[in-house]
C-alpha cells in the first residue's frame, strides 16, 4: 500500500512540473515578442507573487538577447564545394552512372567497376566539402562497415578519396524500395509485414552483438530488394559502444537525427544506448503496419509530442488496416518514453513478433490464464477441435443412448395401438365399401332420370312454336342444365352425356326466350325483313358474348322465302376521302350470316362484306372501305340470308390508316363500341 502512494505521489509530482514548464515555454514566447516596458508589464502581470516563475521565465530572455558568435552570423561555405559528380566521370577505377540519393552528409552515385577484370555495379558514397568533421565520420562509418558481414546488411566494397581531396566508399548497390513504400505498393497483409520487419530486427541485433549503434534507423535506410530481401543501410550516424558499459561512445549525443523515429533521449540530448535503436525499430514498425508516422507535424510539433506524447496504437491510426491487439501492444512496449520501459533488446522485440506469428503469447502482456488459453486455442485449432468433438461426440452419444431407450418404449406401445387400429379401419373399410356401392347405384338411377328430364325438356321446347311456352320450357331445360353441371362436378357424369349437354344448352341458349315481340333492336338501329312472320330479330340476354348481350337474327319458319337486316345510318361527311373499319364479332348455328358497309352517292353505292356461315364458334370479322370524297351516307348492317340463327356483338366503326389493306379480315381488339350507340343494358 505504501509503494502505491508512493508510485501515485510521483505521477502527480510529474504532472505538476510538465505543467509548470508548459506555462514557462508560454510566457517566454510572448515576452520576447514584446519590448520594453511592455515585457515587463507582461511578467507583472503574469507572474504576480511568484519569483521562481518570473526569475525561469526572465532567465530564458537574458539566454535568448546574448550575442552569439555562430548563429548571429551569415553562415559562410567555402568555395571549395565541388562534391558533384556527373555521369560518365570516373572516381578512380569506378564509373558514374547515375545520382540515385542526397543526404547531409554529401551524394550517393550508381557507379560500375572498370578495371576490366570484372564488372560490378556498386553505391559511392561521396561527401560534399572537405572538412575535419566530415572525414572523421565517413572514417568511422568505413572502421564499422569494415567489421560487419550480415545478409540483411550492405557490405562495404572499397574506400579512397578523389582527385579534390574528397574521400569515399564503395558499398554493395541495393536495387530496392524503402521499406515503408515496398509495404504500400505490394499490399501485403499485417503478417507478411511483420515477417519483413523481422529481417530488420536480425540486421539491428547483429549491430547490436559488434557493439554498433545505428542511431538514424528509418524506412529510408531500410530497403527491400524485388524479391522481398531486406538491406540496412548508410551508417553515416552509427556509433561503437563502451564495451565495458554497454552505452555510447563519448560524443554521441550530438549526432544528427530525424525527429519522426528519434527516441526521446535523443531529442533531449542525452547518453544513447541499444535501446535507442529499440525505439526507432518500434516506430518503424508502426508506419509499415498502419501507413502513417506515428507523431506527425511540423517538426517542432513533432519534437514536442516525442518527448512528450505517449505512443498511440497503430490501430488507431488506421483502423481499416485489421492489426490485430499483440502488435498495438509490441509497437507500444518498444516506443516507451522511458528506456527501461522499453524491451531489454532487439532480441526480445523481434521474439515477441515471432510469437504473434506463430500464434504463441507475446511476452509484453505478462502472464494470463485467459490470455494464455486463448492463444493457446488459436494456436493449437485443430487439437482444441478435435478433443471438443471428441467431448462432444461422448457426451452426445450418452444422451442419445438415453434417448432412443425412452423412444424405443414409446413406439412400441404405439406400434401395438397401431395395429388394434388397423383391424378397425379393415372393417370400417368394407362398410364403406357396402355404402359406396349403394351410393353409386342411387347415382346412376338419378342420373338416368335426369338425363331422361333433359332430353324431353329439349324435345318439348323444339315441338312448341307458340308464343308464350318458351319461357316455361326454357326453365325447365335450365332446371335440368344445371343438374347435370352439379352431377359433373361430383364425378358423376357418364361420358356420353357430355354431347347430350352441350347440345341442349346450345339448343336452349340460342334463343331470345323472354320477349315475344317481333324486333327488338338496339337504340338507333332499324331491322327490316322482305316478307313478314317470317324473322324475329332483337337482344338474347342469354347468350351473350364477353358478359353482355348480344344482337340475334332468327328464322321462325323452316324455309323462309327472303332475308332480314339489322342496320344503321349516319352521315358520312366526317369521313369522305378517309379510309374506313367496320368490325364486329360473329356467330351462325345452320345459317349463313353477313356484315356490311354500304357508302352512298346520290343515287351511287358501293358494298363492302365479310360473311359466316355454317355453325360454329364466335368468329371475328372487318369490312374495309374508302369513303369517296362526295359521299353523302354510310350504312352499316348485319344480314341472315334464309333459315337459322345468327349473333353478333362487339360492332365497331372507326377511321384508320391508309396502311390498312382493304377489305382486311383482322383480329378484333375487344373493345366495346364507341360511335354507334350499341347500348343495351344487361
Amino acid at each position: 500500500m505504501g509503494s502505491e502512494r508512493a508510485m501515485t505521489t510521483n505521477v502527480s509530482d510529474s504532472r505538476k512540473d510538465l505543467l509548470r514548464l508548459q506555462r514557462v515555454r508560454q510566457l517566454f514566447e510572448a515576452a520576447s515578442a514584446a519590448e520594453e516596458p511592455a515585457r515587463a508589464a507582461l511578467l507583472d502581470r503574469e507572474c504576480g507573487s511568484d519569483a521562481l516563475l518570473r526569475s525561469e521565465v526572465e532567465t530564458l530572455l537574458s539566454a535568448d538577447d546574448a550575442p552569439h558568435p555562430v548563429l548571429d552570423h551569415p553562415l559562410v561555405v567555402p568555395a571549395i564545394v565541388t562534391g558533384k559528380l556527373v555521369a560518365g566521370e570516373c572516381v578512380g577505377p569506378y564509373r558514374i552512372v547515375r545520382e540515385i540519393g542526397e543526404g547531409g552528409m554529401g551524394a550517393v552515385y550508381l557507379a560500375e567497376h572498370t578495371d576490366g577484370s570484372f564488372s560490378q555495379q556498386c553505391a559511392l558514397k561521396l561527401v560534399g566539402w572537405p572538412s575535419p568533421e566530415m572525414a572523421h565520420r565517413l572514417a568511422e562509418e568505413s572502421r564499422i562497415l569494415s567489421c560487419l558481414e550480415h545478409p540483411h546488411i550492405a557490405q562495404l566494397l572499397d574506400t579512397g578519396v578523389t582527385a579534390a581531396g574528397l574521400p569515399f566508399l564503395v558499398m554493395e548497390y541495393v536495387d530496392g524500395q524503402p521499406i515503408d513504400r515496398y509495404c504500400g505498393q505490394n499490399r501485403l497483409p499485417v503478417r507478411e509485414r511483420a515477417r519483413v520487419f523481422r529481417q530488420v530486427c536480425a540486421a539491428v541485433r547483429y549491430l547490436h552483438q559488434n557493439l554498433v549503434v545505428h542511431r538514424d534507423l528509418k524506412p529510408a535506410n531500410i530497403l527491400v530488394t524485388a524479391g522481398g530481401v531486406v538491406k540496412v543501410v548508410d551508417f553515416g550516424v552509427a556509433k561503437l559502444l563502451e564495451p565495458a558499459s554497454g552505452t555510447a561512445a563519448q560524443g554521441l549525443t550530438a549526432a544528427p537525427m530525424t525527429p519522426e523515429y528519434a527516441s526521446p533521449e535523443q531529442i533531449r540530448g542525452g547518453a544513447l544506448s541499444t535501446l535507442t535503436d529499440v525505439y526507432s525499430l518500434g516506430a518503424i514498425l508502426f508506419e509499415i503496419l498502419a501507413g502513417v508516422k506515428p507523431f506527425r507535424g511540423g517538426v517542432l510539433e513533432v519534437l514536442r509530442k516525442v518527448s512528450e506524447d505517449d505512443a498511440p496504437k497503430p490501430s488507431a491510426a488506421n483502423p481499416k488496416a485489421g492489426i490485430p491487439a499483440d502488435l498495438d501492444t509490441v509497437v507500444v512496449k518498444a516506443m516507451q518514453k522511458e528506456p527501461a520501459r522499453r524491451y531489454a533488446s532487439v532480441e526480445q522485440l523481434d521474439e515477441d513478433v515471432r510469437r504473434y506469428l506463430e500464434g504463441l503469447p507475446i511476452l509484453a502482456r505478462g502472464e494470463s490464464l485467459w490470455y494464455g488459453m486463448r492463444k493457446f486455442v488459436v494456436r493449437r485449432k485443430m487439437l482444441v477441435a478435435a478433443t471438443a468433438a471428441v467431448l462432444a461426440v461422448l457426451v452426445g452419444g450418452m444422451a442419445a443412448t438415453r434417448r432412443e431407450a425412452r423412444l424405443a418404449e414409446r413406439e412400441r406401445a404405439r406400434a401395438e395401438e397401431k395395429a388394434s387400429e388397423a383391424e378397425r379401419e379393415r372393417i370400417r373399410a368394407r362398410l364403406d365399401e357396402g355404402e359406396a356401392q349403394r351410393q353409386r347405384a342411387e347415382a346412376d338411377r338419378r342420373l338416368a332420370e335426369v338425363r331422361e328430364l333433359a332430353q324431353g325438356a329439349v324435345r318439348a321446347y323444339r315441338a312448341t312454336g307458340q308464343p308464350g311456352s318458351e319461357e316455361t320450357t326454357a326453365l325447365l331445360a335450365e332446371t335440368a342444365r344445371d343438374s347435370l353441371l352439379a352431377l359433373g362436378r361430383e364425378g358423376m357424369l357418364q361420358p356420353d352425356m357430355a354431347p347430350v349437354l352441350d347440345a341442349a344448352v346450345a339448343e336452349l341458349r340460342s334463343r331470345e326466350l323472354l320477349s315475344p315481340a317481333p324486333w327488338q333492336v338496339p337504340k338507333g338501329w332499324a331491322a327490316e325483313a322482305l316478307h313478314p312472320n317470317e324473322y324475329r330479330v332483337g337482344i338474347d340476354r342469354r347468350f351473350r358474348y364477353e358478359g353482355r348481350p348480344t344482337l340475334f337474327l332468327r328464322s321462325l319458319t323452316a324455309n323462309p322465302s327472303g332475308g332480314v337486316s339489322c342496320y344503321q345510318d349516319f352521315s358520312a361527311t366526317r369521313y369522305r376521302g378517309k379510309r374506313v373499319r367496320l368490325s364486329a364479332v360473329m356467330r351462325t348455328e345452320r345459317a349463313a350470316a353477313v356484315l356490311g358497309l354500304y357508302t352512298a352517292v346520290g343515287d351511287q353505292h358501293q358494298w363492302q362484306t365479310a360473311q359466316v356461315s355454317g355453325s360454329g364458334a364466335w368468329t371475328p370479322r372487318a369490312v374495309v372501305a374508302d369513303v369517296p370524297a362526295d359521299a353523302d351516307l354510310i350504312r352499316i348492317t348485319y344480314v341472315l340470308l334464309d333459315a337459322g340463327t345468327a349473333w353478333a356483338a362487339n360492332f365497331d366503326f372507326q377511321e384508320v390508316p391508309l396502311s390498312v389493306p382493304l377489305s382486311e379480315t383482322a383480329p378484333l381488339s375487344g373493345t366495346a363500341p364507341r360511335n354507334l350507340d350499341f347500348t343495351v343494358q344487361p
